[in-house]
């Protein structure tokens, strides 16, 4: 059996030469060693990256769906920053933003205005969202009108990829628009606005 004779791996290379280790990739150069090896961890890179974008993919429906939750929550927690929770009416607990209706039994208001205040960590997690005072207290800052619309039966939605990241940016606008601060007016422009 005749063996080939090798041939250096380096791209720019190719020559062929004789190994004196099993091991050897390349010829004598050490140019084309490390041609070869800044080429081998390229390709390495690659591979990991074509592995991750198939493990995450930005287009998925339950990635999106939750960074659109996160940016609506966060909006939720800024908005209702000065507020007491809407259940217990506790300041000094962790807050999350919990929802009147949940997202199991009305998929269709997950994101909706009315259906999400700030509440404590003990009343949304351990009391299951304390509808009890939770009702009662949403009724004082909403409106009765509002929250019958709440209660009612709403057909569920399948939010569409584009739809959430359009939540998603639109809740981000929103948050950003509550932590900037306002410029001060001049003092005339005060006056004359009354």
């Amino acid at each position: 059996m005749v063996s080939k004779t090798p041939i250096c791996k380096a791209p720019s290379c190719g020559k062929p030469f004789t190994k004196y280790r099993s091991t050897q990739q390349t010829c004598y150069n050490p140019q084309c060693a490390l041609e070869y090896a800044r080429h081998k961890s390229e390709k390495k890179l690659k591979r990991e990256r074509s592995r991750e974008k198939k493990n995450f993919n930005h287009r998925d429906r339950s990635y999106m769906t939750q960074r659109a939750q996160t940016a609506c929550n966060e909006y939720i927690r800024t908005r209702d920053a000065d507020l007491p929770c809407i259940s217990c009416g506790n300041r000094t607990r962790q807050m999350h933003a919990g929802h009147f209706k949940t997202v199991g039994a009305q998929s269709a208001l997950r994101f909706h205005w009315a259906n999400i205040h700030k509440q404590c960590s003990q009343c949304n997690n351990f009391k299951s969202a304390n509808l009890m005072d939770y009702e009662p207290n949403l009724i004082s800052k909403v409106g009765q009108e509002i929250v019958d619309f709440l209660k009612r039966d709403h057909p569920p939605q399948k939010l569409t990829i584009d739809d959430l990241d359009d939540i998603w940016h639109w809740f981000k606008l929103l948050s950003w628009t509550l932590k900037t601060p306002r410029p001060k007016l001049p003092k005339y422009l005060e006056n004359w606005l009354g």
